[in-house]
């Protein structure tokens, strides 16, 4: 009988003795794929250098969520699994977009994989990044701030400035500031 917490003992057992490791990895991708446990085969083969067959699989999954797309780059964040998952595959869009990919790095503090991310799209082209950022229909303007947030406290200031400049120039987007007297030109409203 194969179940999630055999491929879980397994996989377990794998990350307490390294020396039997990837036996313990094919192991518990075969256990996961025939519970069906989509996600944590994907895991097991992200783990054992197999990044292009997991995007396969994935993108075969018909039951793949975003959230298993997230528990993937959580559990396994390398460069070639985060190009994978923000790029379109096989005339499919993209698994995860840009901005849900860097915000999902920041709060698992592998925030370096996402600024490696913005600054190679920020290399590809003058409008590269802008066009990123504009065409993200899964990150707000605000997942936008908070990532030139991060890029500026992690001494990306050039790329946080460029974040910044496309997301102001933006329709309907303001920057405020905390200025007192931007407050009281404002008071009125909120009365």
């Amino acid at each position: 009988m194969y179940s999630e917490a055999m491929g879980d003992f397994i996989y377990d057992y794998g990350q307490r003795k390294p020396y039997y490791k990837s036996t313990c990895l094919a192991l518990a991708q075969l256990i996961y794929r025939k519970c069906p446990n989509y996600k944590k085969a994907a895991l097991c083969m992200c783990l054992q250098g197999q990044v292009q067959g997991a995007l396969d699989y994935t993108s075969q999954c018909k039951h793949f969520t975003i959230e298993d797309y997230v528990f993937l780059l959580r559990n396994c964040p390398n460069a070639e699994l985060i190009y994978g998952l923000t790029k379109e595959r096989n005339g499919k869009p993209a698994a995860l977009s840009v901005g849900q990919a860097v915000l999902s790095l920041i709060s698992i503090d592998h925030k370096e994989f996402g600024f490696q991310l913005l600054e190679t799209i920020h290399n590809c082209g003058e409008h590269s990044l802008e066009q990123v950022i504009l065409n993200d229909v899964a990150c707000t303007p605000e997942g936008w701030v908070e990532i030139a947030d991060e890029c500026l406290n992690n001494n990306y200031q050039l790329l946080s400035e460029k974040i910044m400049s496309i997301v102001i120039s933006q329709d309907g987007i303001v920057e405020i500031t905390s200025n007192e007297e931007d407050g009281k030109i404002m008071e009125h409203v909120f009365m």
